[in-house]
């Protein structure tokens, strides 16, 4: 008796095809439906006390959004301070007085926060993790959240080291916080005249 050895190669090879093409789908289907996350940057994680200004900036990436309702930037997991369609607003009131912000939220592709405090104003308490929080509107018009990862700020140095204050910058970032300005050449001109008089 004579036996037939079935050929088994163009099966498997059939298979292995139909496995690779339900993988590409997934990974098609996966970036088609992926949406904007939101990110932490810092300029620089070690701060040394009086001599480093601390950056943070929360920006957003990706698209297939319809418009980005609002971000959030925390401190030790609490609202430190946020944008939105009513504007900046502050939770944390201290660092408010101490710190300067720049945000927007209209192009739903260059959203972004940023906090910047100077060197002279940043206090031991500044040492933290820091997080934002992005709220959003997908394009089918549902609810959309994304959280960034922590980030740490360490700061070194002593007392000492420190200036006593930031002199008229302090003032001039008081104001800044709580003035609106037309255009760039306003605010520009108003910063000048506060440094400079």
């Amino acid at each position: 008796m004579m036996f037939v050895r079935k050929k088994t190669n163009i099966i498997s090879n059939s298979v292995l095809c139909r496995v690779i093409q339900l993988l590409l789908l997934v990974c098609v289907l996966m970036t088609s439906y992926a949406y904007a996350t939101i990110s932490i940057q810092v300029t620089d994680r070690v701060i040394i006390y009086g001599k480093t200004d601390i950056d943070i900036l929360c920006i957003v990436n990706g698209t297939s959004l319809e418009s980005t309702d609002g971000i959030q930037l925390k401190k030790s997991n609490t609202n430190t301070v946020s944008i939105s369609e009513f504007g900046t607003i502050w939770q944390d009131k201290i660092l408010e007085t101490r710190s300067q912000i720049n945000a927007s939220i209209k192009n739903v592709q260059l959203s972004y926060l940023r906090l910047t405090i100077l060197a002279c104003n940043v206090e031991r308490t500044d040492e933290a993790t820091y997080s934002c929080d992005l709220t959003a509107t997908k394009e089918d018009f549902s609810n959309y959240y994304s959280n960034s990862t922590e980030t740490s700020l360490n700061i070194t140095g002593f007392v000492d080291e420190k200036t006593d204050k930031c002199g008229k910058y302090a003032s001039t970032l008081k104001v800044l916080n709580t003035r609106m300005f037309q255009n760039y050449d306003e605010a520009d001109i108003f910063i000048n005249d506060l440094i400079y008089s």
